[in-house]
């Protein structure tokens, strides 16, 4: 009878040579964690992330920051594990003034960049819109809308990472046109001439017709351009001939720079001698 006595070894242990992990380079990155040297237990190595799906050994993980708790197991199920704590770079934070910017029609307004927070000192400087501005690089422009439109500021760090921020500059499209309803045409040099005063946004005065209260045309003129001392030389004449003091009718159509829309306007003036 045989009575010799086998004792069964157990595997040594699982030994993993945890790597250094690179701090991701900017906010919101990620950065690469890959196993790659393990020795001990009985082989056939694999790597799991917080309990998550299985990887294969020196298979290259993408992972943002966060706690990750990695285990390492062989064929038999036997592990080792250590915990890794990334951590990131603080964002670069920036903002636009003035917050809710509205622009005249036809006029600019100057927004400006401010830098809240950044570690790094910063590189580069963009502006971003599909309408005009007067510095794409700076760190303030003027802007120039006639519709809404979207502008972003984008900054960029020594290191590459950027922060932006966007602010949509709203059109006031109040028209500014003034229209007088009385005019002195009587040689003492005032408001001599009935002329129609316009702002900014205006691209021109398409037409002034003038008719008396028969309906009958007494003064006409086209294609006038727009100016805030007045467009137009009606003097109360027609053909060479002084008309009477009364009430005329007015039609007067402008064009503006949004989408060159075109507007009517229709009213009476008054004629005083």
């Amino acid at each position: 009878m045989d009575t010799t006595s086998y004792t069964l070894s157990a595997p040594p242990p699982i030994v993993v040579e945890w790597p250094a992990v690179a701090t991701p380079e900017c906010f919101g990155d990620e950065t690469i964690l890959m196993i790659e040297n393990v020795t001990g237990g009985s082989g056939n190595y694999t790597f799991n992330l917080n309990g998550g799906a299985l990887f294969d050994l020196g298979e290259p993980i993408m992972i943002p920051s966060g706690i990750y708790v990695v285990n390492v197991f062989d064929d038999r199920g036997c592990s080792d594990d250590t915990t890794y704590l990334i951590m990131e770079p603080n964002p670069i934070v920036v903002s636009i003034l003035p917050e809710d910017p509205v622009v005249d029609l036809g006029d600019s307004i100057y927004l400006e960049g401010v830098i809240e927070q950044s570690d790094n000192a910063i590189a580069l400087m963009n502006w971003a819109s599909e309408q005009p501005l007067s510095c794409p690089d700076c760190e303030a422009t003027w802007v120039f809308n006639s519709l809404p439109a979207l502008y972003t500021w984008t900054v960029t760090d020594i290191n590459g990472c950027q922060g932006s921020s966007s602010v949509i500059v709203d059109v006031d499209y109040d028209r500014d046109v003034y229209i007088p309803t009385v005019f002195t045409p009587n040689n003492d040099g005032r408001n001599e001439e009935f002329r129609i005063y316009t702002g900014a946004g205006v691209v021109s005065i398409n037409q002034i017709a003038i008719y008396d209260r028969w309906g009958g045309l007494v003064h006409y003129e086209d294609n006038l351009l727009p100016s805030p001392t007045g467009a137009g030389t009606w003097n109360g004449e027609s053909k060479g001939q002084k008309l009477g003091p009364g009430v005329y009718v007015y039609v007067v159509e402008v064009e503006f720079i949004d989408n060159n829309t075109v507007l009517t306007y229709r009213g009476d003036v008054t004629l005083i001698r």
